[in-house]
């Protein structure tokens, strides 16, 4: 498991904080650059592990439920790891029962639908809302404005948290193969929000048990 310790002795210095207060961490470009750079050969579920150690009970995890979102939920799973999930997914209704009956709770975030709104922009809102709360964010699928994958990176719209995506480096071939290794569903990359997700209409269930 990566400790503070290990980020310590390459340089990096952590922010520190007590794990039972909320908080709004002041990150450094160094710092990520840092950690990025001890991850770099670390396994996706190493990367959790920190993840955890270090901003539960604040860390939250937005679901979409593509490919990569079913990869990391496995991911979860293996590290028995249980994030604060939301989605903003309003028709994979299945899909959130699932989770939670598999000890996942998920908060199904709906908008008020008004004539002439914004969609972008209401879910913009709404996002910023559930992560006041979060120190960490946790972020399974790629956003079209991404300019490279990092695994860690300063999000500056949201207060300035650590977001963190423990398979950025993962090729769109490797999400498939572990899909397939682990017979969870492959699902295209997500839209965004306000749009039909690719393979909404799928009554594939989220994540079957390996075997």
């Amino acid at each position: 498991m990566v400790q503070q310790g290990i980020a310590r002795k390459k340089g990096v210095n952590m922010p520190m904080w007590k794990s039972s207060e909320l908080f709004e961490p002041r990150w450094l470009e160094g710092q990520v650059l840092g950690l990025n750079e001890i991850f770099s050969s670390d396994k996706p579920e190493q990367i959790l592990d920190w993840a955890r150690e270090n901003f539960a009970p604040s860390l939250y995890y937005e679901c979409r439920f593509s490919s990569k979102d079913a990869v990391m939920i496995h991911l979860c799973e293996i590290i028995n790891f249980k994030p604060k999930l939301f989605t903003f997914a309003e028709n994979k209704q299945g899909q959130v029962n699932e989770l939670s009956q598999r000890g996942f709770k998920i908060d199904l975030i709906s908008r008020k639908r008004r004539a002439g709104q914004d969609d972008d922009r209401e879910f913009a809102k709404l996002r910023q809302d559930v992560l006041s709360e979060a120190s960490g964010w946790l972020c399974g699928s790629r956003t079209q404005s991404a300019k490279s994958p990092e695994i860690l990176s300063i999000d500056g719209v949201h207060g300035g948290i650590l977001k963190i995506d423990p398979t950025a480096h993962w090729s769109a071939q490797g999400i498939r193969d572990y899909c397939q290794e682990h017979r969870l569903p492959h699902w295209p990359e997500a839209g965004s929000y306000g749009e039909q997700s690719p393979g909404s209409r799928s009554s594939s269930s989220l994540l079957r048990r390996s075997s």
